[in-house]
């Protein structure tokens, strides 16, 4: 049984215990979920060769995301982020026991299949982020950032390897279904050793769900309100990141295990890419990597207006690699380094994550239905502009972020919660 005991933050660059096992965690997690979330997408367009249906389903999944991120932030203010962490870890492991006991009839009844993962998305990644501000402080989160995007990318490394060898044993959609099985047993192991950190129990005054108070901030917040944008905007770049790669190498190369070792050779230069920024990244670069990465990954986006083939796919897919990353941890340092200058001390940083994770699924959304709308095929003209639109547009992330203030900066003793 949890204890309400609180092992404190390290002041200095070490990460905690906590942290360590948060680590552990999320690469247990992201391996399960890259590993069944990639070749879901494909499984559906296996089964339908339509690219509404994916888009479709796509589009619910973030909407119910947004919805349970707004639910979820309140249950997580009530009642600790542990027991909200292990739910939404639980309801991934049902819903994977669910797609195999459905096979080829989760096409059937895919919106409330897509539903169903979106309020499994928001508890766990509400708990997921709450548990990364917590275990970590001003000291270390750019270190604790690097590294979760080390792990997260050598999770992104050999779950491909294993689906590739899974797919040469049984080709076909058997082996989407064992994949799916796979999935399910390390979402139950993450959720059982998940019960090895320690949940502290919130105060009466700590329970106080201020989600309508951040409206106020964003009106007084020229920093927060800017940021907001910013999140909108790279949620558009995920909508595209979430979907189009893996549906273009199968158009492109046709078999699931070239796929899957396509994308563990890509892994590495992820992996390449999260350690050098973890070693080397500062708070004063974080506009120069926002702006080099969109650079990179629009360049990469260019490549397929010229036509889809094995060098365009393969470059777009390697700028995303090494950019992605770049992008995503220096986005989520600051947006981090803006939570711990909002008013009460920190106790607001719930209702940030949620509105910040709310704004990146409305991008997300967003994209995904401007792409399905617009785009006629995965080889079309209009698909490859939409895809450099957005990628082009994260250009302006840089001009969305401002170097807090400094009177902003969280004392490193108020980061262990």
């Amino acid at each position: 049984m949890d204890t309400d005991r609180n092992r404190p933050t390290p002041p200095t660059g070490k990460l905690s215990a906590d942290a360590r096992l948060t680590l552990l965690l999320q690469g247990l997690f992201t391996f399960a979920y890259v590993m069944s979330g990639t070749f879901l997408n494909l499984y559906l367009w296996r089964l339908t060769e339509d690219l509404w249906v994916n888009g479709f389903y796509n589009f619910i999944v973030f909407i119910s995301t947004a919805i349970s991120f707004l639910i979820s932030g309140g249950f997580a203010k009530r009642f600790g982020k542990m027991p909200v962490f292990r739910i939404g870890i639980g309801l991934y492991t049902v819903f994977y026991l669910f797609v195999v006991a459905a096979g080829t009839q989760v096409v059937t009844y895919y919106e409330l299949f897509a539903v169903f993962f979106g309020i499994a998305s928001g508890l766990y990644w509400i708990g997921f982020w709450t548990l990364t501000y917590e275990v970590s402080n001003d000291g270390n989160r750019l270190r604790f950032i690097g590294l979760n995007s080390v792990v997260s990318t050598a999770a992104n490394l050999t779950a491909p390897l294993v689906s590739a060898g899974i797919f040469l044993v049984m080709p076909g959609l058997h082996g989407y279904l064992v994949i799916f099985a796979l999935a399910f047993l390390f979402y139950l192991a993450t959720a059982l050793i998940s019960h090895r950190i320690r949940h502290k129990v919130p105060s009466t005054r700590e329970k106080r769900y201020y989600i309508r108070h951040m409206s106020i901030v964003f009106r007084r917040n020229k920093a927060w309100r800017k940021a907001v944008f910013g999140n909108l905007l790279f949620g558009a770049r995920q909508g595209v990141q979430l979907l189009l790669p893996v549906l273009l190498l199968y158009q492109t190369f046709g078999e699931e295990d070239r796929i899957g070792l396509l994308n563990a050779v890509l892994s590495f230069f992820s992996i390449l890419a999260s350690y050098l920024f973890s070693r080397f990244a500062k708070e004063a670069h974080i506009r120069t990597c926002l702006a080099g990465g969109a650079v990179l990954t629009t360049a990469g986006a260019c490549l397929l207006m010229t036509g889809l083939s094995p060098v365009t796919v393969v470059g777009f897919m390697l700028a995303g690699a090494i950019g992605n990353p770049v992008i995503q941890s220096s986005l989520d340092g600051y947006n981090y380094k803006l939570i711990g200058g909002l008013p009460l001390r920190g106790e607001m940083r719930i209702e940030a994550l949620v509105l910040r994770e709310v704004c990146w699924n409305i991008g997300r959304a967003c994209a995904m239905m401007l792409m399905v709308l617009i785009a006629d095929d995965l080889s079309g003209f209009r698909l490859s502009a939409v895809v450099v639109f957005i990628m082009a547009a994260q250009l302006l992330l840089a001009v969305f972020v401002e170097k807090p203030a400094r009177s902003t900066t969280e004392p490193a003793a108020s980061a262990a919660g």
